[in-house]
């Protein structure tokens, strides 16, 4: 089976028209310097710079926000895809979460997930992209059949 390779064409054809738009620049207005790497923004009009004000040099706990979504939407339902190998989110942190989100007993159904042999982002490893295919598909399958009979 041949390995996904998206996320690398991906970021592959973003550099790639970065520096085509450089050079363009460059090529128009010779005399003028081109900005330093890190000057440059690639951004459209529908995007906007991240703000982490709000969280700066602190834990980002969203476990009350979960809750508070799940209890005032009963239909909705949670699926986590976890990594073995995930370098970026703290082991078995979303399980700990999960256990304790307070939620009414009736919600606790609404959350599953499934851990998987690659690292954070597990959909590059073929093996488990096989694997998170078929749960997500069971996921859904299993929420939408749970909402119908509400």
């Amino acid at each position: 089976m041949k390995r996904p390779y998206f996320l690398l064409s991906f970021t592959a054809l973003f550099l790639s028209c970065a520096n085509v738009a450089s050079a363009r620049q460059t090529a128009q207005n010779p005399a003028e310097k081109p900005p330093a790497p890190e000057e440059k923004v690639v951004t459209s009009k529908h995007s906007q710079p991240w703000n982490f004000e709000p969280y700066e040099n602190r834990y980002v706990n969203v476990a009350e926000t979960l809750r508070s979504a799940m209890t005032q939407n009963p239909y909705l339902h949670v699926f986590l895809a976890k990594g073995y190998y995930d370098l970026a989110t703290p082991f078995f942190a979303a399980d700990y979460t999960f256990e304790h989100l307070g939620l009414d007993e009736s919600l606790r159904g609404h959350l599953s997930g499934a851990y998987y042999e690659a690292g954070h982002m597990m959909y590059v490893h073929a093996p488990s992209l096989a694997k998170l295919k078929q749960d997500i598909a069971k996921f859904m399958s299993a929420a939408t059949t749970a909402n119908k009979a509400k």
